[in-house]
């Protein structure tokens, strides 16, 4: 579906909004062109949590390949 959008949007960027992670950012940073990052980068992955520095790292290490 992220690779359909992408095909949709033309010149315009793709963003998600949901769903990235460490584990799957590297893999949509193929098709699109940023993320809105919540509760991934959460203590516990929980949204009302602060943000956990070292979760962040990860994840910016993924999203960077």
């Amino acid at each position: 579906k992220v690779r359909e959008a992408k095909a949709m949007a033309g010149d315009r960027p793709v963003l998600i909004g949901s769903g990235g992670d460490e584990r799957n950012i590297g893999a949509f940073m193929e098709v699109i062109d940023g993320v809105i990052v919540g509760s991934s980068i959460k203590i516990d992955g929980r949204c009302e949590n602060p943000v956990e520095l070292e979760r962040v790292r990860r994840f910016v290490g993924a999203a960077r390949g």
